[in-house]
């Protein structure tokens, strides 16, 4: 870049884009000081980079899997004449259990790039209501108010899972805590009221204020700022 020299210059116009593939040196400048020049770049992560962060998410899955809380024991194997060799009882249970774990299909890595993908940037601030509600107080907000993702928050959806913040906020919640995070996902509002009623119906019936309790994704994610009042 100290040897930069340009090649090509244009002006733009109000309104103008100018559009410029990857790996290609620019520098904007603006002309008067009525002007300003805005530069957007879209950065694509490596297959090495995805890997690495969906292997570390996956990693942090096993502990949900009871199967594997089980202790390693070998009662077959037998003496060995040279104790620094890894034991083959030990290798053929440990590749066992990996073929159980499907690493090479995708279902297995893409729950965690998903959440990879979804987390902000570094420098994204949340910050928390000014008057925290109750569940209760929020479930009736949701009647005359509607509820949008914070500038910075970053949903993302795999299948019907749907990824907020690096988070699977809809991973084990009730089954209208999860239609409402892929509401959110897919029009970035959500509102029960009535001239909603029907587009939001399968959130509206018989004890549907139970999924609304601190232990729901959706209002822990109102708590912690990530979606906020229209």
């Amino acid at each position: 870049m100290s040897r930069f020299k340009a090649k090509e210059d244009w002006v733009l116009e109000p309104g103008d884009l100018l559009y410029l593939p990857p790996h290609i040196a620019h520098e904007g400048v603006a002309l008067d000081a009525g002007c300003q020049t805005w530069s957007v770049g879209f950065r694509s992560p490596s297959y090495r980079e995805l890997l690495q962060e969906g292997l570390w998410r996956l990693a942090e899955s096993l502990e949900d899997d009871p199967s594997l809380s089980a202790r390693y024991a070998d009662p077959l194997q037998g003496a060995s004449k040279d104790p620094a060799v890894l034991p083959k009882l030990l290798e053929e249970q440990i590749t066992k259990h990996l073929r159980k774990l499907a690493l090479d299909q995708g279902k297995q890595w893409l729950p965690g790039i998903g959440a990879y993908l979804s987390e902000p940037k570094a420098q994204a601030i949340f910050e928390t209501p000014p008057v925290t509600i109750t569940p209760k107080a929020f479930w009736q907000s949701l009647q005359t108010k509607t509820l949008v993702p914070h500038p910075q928050t970053r949903l993302l959806i795999w299948g019907n899972e749907v990824f907020c913040n690096g988070e699977a906020v809809s991973r084990k919640e009730f089954p209208v805590v999860q239609k409402a995070w892929l509401e959110l996902a897919r029009v970035h509002s959500l509102c029960l009221g009535a001239k909603n009623s029907r587009k939001n119906s399968f959130l509206v019936g018989k004890n549907s204020e139970k999924w609304i309790s601190e232990a729901s994704s959706l209002y822990e994610a109102y708590c912690s700022g990530w979606l906020i009042w229209a």
